[in-house]
């Protein structure tokens, strides 16, 4: 069984409706920027990289505060950046990978389309692709669902960018699944309001909101734990799921 650990290195200053679509805006949130460390079966790996704040700022000039290095998150569970040997990006998006030219020794997994729509870029999101932090990088390209290691496995969720994907982590209390979309937990779990008429609610910034709603559809099937990707509450937690550091 594996646990999670929320490493959380800055926090951005943004407009909620950027994250919940047709509603919120004019709403300000601070959105955590988070990579996730996976420990299981005698193997540690990465989910996303998460950025520091100059990586952050240079994409959008808004507030944006800095909360620790990557290597410092990882030095407080007693890992070391040349520990982590495989890296499983959910997507190319800024905020996911500006720590990962620090991994350039290790097996970065990415969706063959996600890693296609980065270097050929539509003009709407050519903005949040940085291809310099691509350079030198080890990937392996993937097309669909394929298990990583015993115990994790992606699958494709696609609507947020071209070739976004899902992380399932097995633990002691079920299949955790990192989302793999922009999201919070709002996105899974709307207000009663929203929720008659709509199960989820797909992230505003999207390339296709169709399948972005199905794509969140298709986590919440298969997830007994999820895991939004910018949610305050989740990057605060301890692991994932709580209390497995007892266990």
């Amino acid at each position: 069984m594996h646990r999670i650990y929320p490493l959380l290195t800055a926090m951005m200053y943004r407009d909620k409706g950027l994250m919940t679509y047709t509603l919120d805006y004019g709403t300000m949130v601070w959105l955590p920027v988070v990579a996730w460390l996976v420990e299981g079966n005698g193997q540690r790996l990465l989910v996303d990289t998460a950025a520091p704040v100059e990586a952050v700022r240079a994409a959008r000039n808004l507030p944006t505060e800095h909360v620790a290095t990557l290597e410092e998150c990882l030095k407080t569970h007693g890992v070391a950046i040349g520990d982590i040997d495989t890296v499983i990006l959910t997507h190319l998006h800024y905020d996911h990978v500006g720590f990962l030219p620090m991994f350039k020794r290790a097996r970065v997994y990415v969706q063959k389309s996600e890693l296609n729509a980065a270097y050929h870029p539509h003009p709407l999101q050519k903005n949040i692709y940085n291809t310099d932090l691509l350079e030198g990088i080890n990937f392996e390209a993937i097309s669909g669902e394929a298990e990583i290691v015993e115990g994790v496995s992606v699958f494709p969720v696609p609507g947020h960018s071209a070739g976004a994907q899902a992380v399932a982590i097995q633990t002691s209390k079920g299949k955790a699944v990192i989302s793999g979309l922009c999201t919070l937990r709002d996105n899974f779990y709307p207000p009663s309001d929203v929720a008659a008429r709509l199960k989820v609610v797909v992230p505003g910034q999207h390339m296709n909101a169709v399948e972005c709603y199905d794509s969140l559809l298709r986590v919440k099937e298969v997830a007994d734990i999820i895991i939004p990707q910018h949610d305050l509450g989740m990057a605060t937690s301890g692991p994932i799921p709580e209390g497995s550091d007892d266990q």
